[in-house]
């Protein structure tokens, strides 16, 4: 993918991530903005984020894993960098709480 269509692609992301925060805020009690409006926004923002993080991901994969195996390695690698750390911090933050 080229520089400046991934630019444009994140740029729009954080746009759909914006309406997405907006809407979060909104939801925990200002009346600044009008609810149904926002809830709307909001949903488009979540869609919206997902479809083009999706195409920026797969468009990744396809450059730099071309094969089935290639991806699944990568993709097993990434999740497991994340998460086996946290499932021992959680174990050791459960043991705490228990000995509390």
């Amino acid at each position: 993918m080229r520089k400046d269509i991934s630019f444009h692609l994140d740029w729009l992301r954080a746009c759909a991530a914006s309406a997405v925060f907006i809407g979060h805020f909104a939801y925990i009690g200002t009346n600044f903005f009008n609810s149904n409006q926002v809830w709307a926004a909001q949903r488009v923002g979540v869609i919206f984020f997902f479809v083009l993080s999706g195409y920026i991901i797969r468009s990744i994969t396809k450059e730099r894993s071309p094969s089935l195996q290639k991806y699944a390695e990568d993709r097993l690698a990434r999740i497991l960098s994340v998460y086996l750390p946290a499932l021992a911090l959680t174990l050791i933050c459960d043991l705490l709480g228990r000995s509390l």
